[in-house]
């Protein structure tokens, strides 16, 4: 059985589950513990994800790009199937995009949000200029 992560107002708690292929173990049941491990994954915050959104972005315009030129090349051809699919994928790249760009809209206010309520912004003006407002 995998291990269950559950949410809480505090840290990330692991709920241990037995290792062997077996019934959890009575002492292995409903016992909780902190997970001290921290995760390596382009998301662990906001502005490595927004760096993550930022490539993909980059990638989807140059797909759309080649695409474009596909169905250029297209144009004239006597499988108008294939024209048809490609047509399709240009429009599927371009909804990608348009959520692409809702999802880093949406990181951009997580990050104000998020130095809005720790007041980042006013501890780096302090840090910046060594005075306060």
């Amino acid at each position: 059985m995998d291990p269950l992560l559950i949410g809480s107002s505090g840290p990330i708690i692991l709920k241990r589950a037995s290792l062997q292929d077996s019934a959890p173990t009575a002492d292995a049941v409903g016992e909780y513990f902190p997970l001290d491990y921290e995760f390596e994954t382009p998301f662990d915050n906001i502005e490595s994800a927004q760096e993550y959104l930022a490539l993909l972005s980059r990638a989807l315009d140059e797909a759309k790009q080649e695409t474009e030129a596909d169905i250029v090349r297209e144009a004239n051809s006597r499988i108008p199937r294939r024209r048809d699919a490609l047509r399709l994928v240009l429009y599927k790249l371009e909804k990608l995009e348009q959520h692409i760009k809702g999802s880093r809209r949406l990181l951009n206010d997580l990050r104000t949000l998020r130095r809005l309520l720790l007041d980042e912004r006013a501890e780096s003006a302090i840090s910046k200029d060594g005075r306060h407002f």
